[in-house]
């Protein structure tokens, strides 16, 4: 499973994925388009078109953001891929 971060904190993200998933391949929006063209899953906030134009077998969006708008909007927002927005549990 690939899983692709695109967000202000990818440091911190990817540090509890990978406790979390350790088989879980971990990529970023800065490294080299193809390690991460073709994620399964998307953990992202606000990403540009051109990022999602690259994921062709996304299987789920996980929005790591107050609002989904910007990814609603987004031009290249894979078609009939379903979006989790995460929630504040405090």
């Amino acid at each position: 499973m690939r899983i692709l971060l695109h967000n202000d904190d990818i440091e911190a993200w990817r540090d509890a994925l990978t406790e979390r998933l350790p088989d879980a391949e971990i990529v970023t929006a800065d490294d080299p388009a193809e390690q991460r063209r073709d994620a399964d899953y998307l953990a992202v906030w606000k990403p540009p078109a051109a990022l999602l134009r690259e994921q062709s077998r996304a299987r789920g969006i996980i929005n790591l953001g107050a609002g989904v708008d910007a990814l609603l909007n987004n031009p290249a927002r894979p078609e009939g891929v379903p979006i989790v927005k995460l929630r504040d549990a405090g």
